[in-house]
């Protein structure tokens, strides 16, 4: 004879009567939209603010309220483009020197240098957060057009540019805004 055993609610498929969802962190009951993704292709148990919450202190050693502290410091936008966040993101990244401590995924808490934006996040990253590599990467935005003319200039097998219409331009006349 075999026993069936009732199968009892998991707790990430609970809802209250308006479709809710209960963190199992903060305890609120909060609306589906604010829980991501969890293990097995259902809702997270815990909300997405208690999650980053989490994330932030375990890799920043930061609560949400400093966090929160270090936002309203830099208005609520990244501090390098003066943007609100982006890539569909509600939340700034937080970017620390990379250099201080051994982990670099993991920080002391003491050299958070600010909150960025993806891009801006992202762009650091590319540039291994070097210094040298970003002041060069400026001076080539400021600098680099007029060598690179000036070069390309000088060569004759290259007196002209095909543009995006067929016609050719001369390279000795500047580019305007409406030549792009």
């Amino acid at each position: 004879m075999r026993v069936i055993v009732p199968r009892y609610k998991h707790a990430s498929l609970v809802r209250d009567a308006d479709g809710n969802k209960q963190c199992t962190t903060c305890r609120q009951w909060l609306p589906v939209d604010k829980f991501g993704k969890g293990g097995s292709g259902g809702l997270a148990s815990r909300c997405l603010q208690c999650a980053n919450d989490a994330s932030r202190a375990r890799k920043f050693g930061i609560t949400r309220e400093t966090y929160d502290a270090l936002l309203s410091l830099q208005g609520g936008v990244c501090w390098l483009c003066k943007q609100l966040p982006n890539f569909g993101r509600n939340s700034l990244s937080v970017d620390h020197d990379h250099n201080c401590c051994a982990d670099k995924y993991k920080t002391c808490g003491g050299c958070i240098r600010g909150l960025l934006c993806g891009s801006c996040n992202l762009a650091l990253g590319q540039f291994d957060h070097n210094p040298e590599r970003l002041e060069a990467a400026f001076k080539y935005l400021v600098e680099g057009v007029p060598h690179i003319l000036a070069y390309l200039q000088s060569r004759a097998d290259v007196a002209a540019l095909p543009t995006r219409d067929g016609d050719t331009r001369d390279l000795l006349t500047p580019f305007s805004s409406g030549d792009v």
